[in-house]
């Protein structure tokens, strides 16, 4: 394919990801900068089946078939990725869960803190939901002032011990299971060490024994990632191809798929668009 640029017309991209899906020529330019506008209500997407619950996207459901219970599952973004996509994916699967009802338990990424998940996700769910239903752990020290109303504090000497899952089911008596672990692997080594992994048995054992689910965010710059990788039933990898937002499964293995988001109706909906 040749494309000629007119003279005094300036290259915002030299390079394209195209598809031919739909039996036609599609472009896929630099990610987009469309953000929420008003924030629209929450509405839960069903459990694919007893043994999947939703992503809180139709569109990833329909790829990975849902997040499996009483099993690992693995999100894997590569550096460049824009945080916003990150935000998207892991606002969808908490509020979700939230809006079901049911309890999650957040270690948010480095860039991320209980203040910054609550006035993303808060909005989308009814009033009082979030801190029902939620509950982050937070590393700042908080030299014996009070704990702040959705927070559990991380010591840093025992991962096991600071993320106890009978606690979490202890701070959340109103919530009802499955619960979703989503633990972010960027902070929990800056915090316990790059073995955090090997210390996390028992906070994993517990999840599976609950039938809730346990997903990993992680990058190829944390040390945990392929050990992760390895254990998990499900891993998606999300990467930025010369601009463009790719994302696939590796297990279970599928066709790359750009990733986008749809913002009509106040909240961001994934849509995946074969690259064929």
């Amino acid at each position: 394919m040749t494309i000629e640029k007119l003279r005094g017309t300036g290259v915002r991209q030299h390079k394209f990801l195209y598809t031919l899906d739909g039996a036609r020529l599609r472009a896929f330019g630099l990610w987009p900068t469309e953000k929420i506008g008003t924030a629209g209500r929450w509405v839960p997407i069903p459990d694919p089946s007893k043994d999947f619950v939703s992503t809180g996207n139709t569109a990833l459901d329909g790829l990975i078939g849902g997040l499996q219970r009483a099993r690992v599952m693995a999100i894997e973004f590569a550096p460049s990725v824009p945080s916003e996509y990150i935000n998207n994916l892991r606002l969808a699967m908490v509020c979700n869960f939230a809006a079901m009802g049911r309890g999650v338990a957040h270690v948010p990424p480095r860039k991320g803190s209980l203040g910054l998940l609550r006035e993303i996700v808060a909005p989308h769910l009814e009033a009082g939901a979030f801190d029902t239903f939620v509950r982050v752990f937070e590393t700042t020290s908080l030299g014996g002032m009070e704990v702040p109303k959705g927070a559990l504090h991380m010591e840093g000497s025992n991962v096991d011990t600071d993320l106890k899952w009978s606690n979490v089911e202890y701070h959340l008596p109103k919530a009802q299971h499955p619960f979703l672990s989503l633990l972010a692997f960027d902070t929990l080594e800056s915090v316990y060490g790059d073995g955090v992994l090997e210390q996390l048995t028992g906070h994993i054992a517990a999840v599976r024994h609950q039938r809730d689910v346990f997903v990993g965010i992680t990058t190829p710059l944390t040390s945990s990632a392929q050990k992760i990788a390895s254990m998990a039933s499900q891993h998606v990898k999300v990467e930025n191809l010369d601009g463009s937002i790719v994302l696939y499964g590796e297990k279970p293995h599928t066709e790359l798929h750009n990733l986008s988001f749809t913002f009509a109706d106040g909240r961001p909906k994934a849509v995946l668009t074969p690259i064929v």
